[in-house]
């Protein structure tokens, strides 16, 4: 009768070991539907470098960021470096194409961080380089006409002939 109970016993606890493991999968191991999904990090890209005039409104592009596990992002930018005295400000920082005013002379430093929802990218960077542009003065003439080449040159006028040609 004892080596029945016993017999019992282990078939009880050999059932029970059965239960825990089958919730492992077969090896033991968490099985496909227990595993963490694995989170890759998502990738900024600020956009191309760009040239502008001073007092121009500046749009950013985020557009080209992007997350391999195609997860929502959210954007951040910041003005890193502006030129001395600048009061540029972002209309919106957590926007995809904020905008700013490019008010002095120099380059403005912008840096974009994009985040899927549990992880931030690497940082990325664009450079605005804003540039003053001289208006003519009254009676003042700058003319451009075109060399052999088809390019053009700064201070050569054209004659133009009563058939509307061009003579250089």
């Amino acid at each position: 009768m004892k080596y029945t109970s016993f017999k019992t016993l282990a078939l009880i606890l050999s059932a029970s070991a059965l239960l825990v493991l089958s919730g492992c999968g077969s090896s033991g191991t968490p099985s496909d539907t227990e595993l963490a999904r694995v989170n890759l990090p998502p990738v900024a890209n600020a956009g191309p470098d760009q040239n502008v005039s001073i007092n121009d409104t500046v749009t950013l592009d985020g557009n080209a960021s992007s997350d391999p596990d195609l997860d929502t992002l959210t954007y951040s930018w910041s003005l890193i470096s502006e030129p001395v005295g600048s009061n540029a400000i972002l209309s919106d920082a957590t926007a995809v194409n904020p905008t700013f005013v490019a008010d002095r002379n120099g380059s403005y430093i912008l840096e974009l961080i994009v985040n899927d929802g549990t992880v931030d990218s690497d940082a990325d960077t664009v450079t605005i380089t804003a540039i003053v542009i001289s208006p003519l003065k009254t009676g003042q003439t700058t003319s451009y006409a075109a060399n052999d080449d088809g390019f053009y040159q700064k201070g050569i006028s054209p004659n133009f002939s009563r058939d509307n040609s061009t003579e250089i």
